[in-house]
């Protein structure tokens, strides 16, 4: 699991794709019933990237630097960290009730009245924690783990609302093993399709 964070490069094309994905496991009788089982708690996003232009000489590297961060990472084989540019923040989000007992509690984002659980949170600038409206002091109130779960030191008190405000990552993995790139100009090229998909904890 590495904490780099994909590039940004110039040449990335506006029409990103993202999907999410759900896997359900669905079984016909034969007078047509059907019987259906969830097989994920949360859904994974797949993420489409076209990248029209990637200079390789006179300094910029672009396309050295997304071959080598590929590489880097040994295909689909080690995660890495990735910016959505318009679903990566939230603010005064609740993540959670205090009952008493519990001590651990999962980050959330929220798409629309949907909550997912944030699995990647960026150290900068640093979350801030709330528990009923009282900003928390890091480690000596709360630890964050590496998938986002937060650890208060006393469990929050019955009815305490927890909230967060903060940045965070998609954790994510390259889905295929081959990265193809295509020279159109000297120095110049591109990749049609850079796919990405992300990862699910717990």
């Amino acid at each position: 699991m590495s904490n780099l964070v994909f590039p940004v490069l110039p040449g990335i094309s506006v029409d990103i794709k993202r999907r999410p994905e759900w896997k359900t496991n669905i079984k016909e009788a034969l007078n047509g019933q059907e019987t259906s089982t969830a097989q994920r708690a949360w859904p994974r996003w797949r993420y489409t990237l076209s990248f029209e232009v990637l200079r390789s000489d006179h300094g910029f590297a672009e396309r050295q630097k997304l071959q080598a961060f590929f590489n880097k990472h040994r295909g689909s084989f080690e995660s890495f960290l990735f910016v959505d540019d318009e679903d990566n923040a939230v603010v005064e989000q609740s993540f959670g009730t205090g009952d008493g007992v519990a001590t651990m509690f999962q980050l959330a984002r929220p798409i629309d009245d949907w909550l997912e659980p944030v699995w990647a949170v960026a150290g900068s600038p640093a979350p801030v924690i709330k528990k009923n409206n009282v900003v928390q002091t890091p480690i000596s109130d709360y630890s964050i783990g590496s998938t986002g779960q937060v650890q208060f030191t006393l469990p929050p008190a019955a009815g305490h609302i927890l909230k967060w405000t903060g940045s965070y990552y998609m954790r994510c993995r390259f889905s295929e093993d081959t990265l193809e790139l295509e020279r159109f100009l000297n120095g110049l090229w591109k990749s049609a399709k850079v796919e990405i998909i992300s990862k699910v904890f717990g």
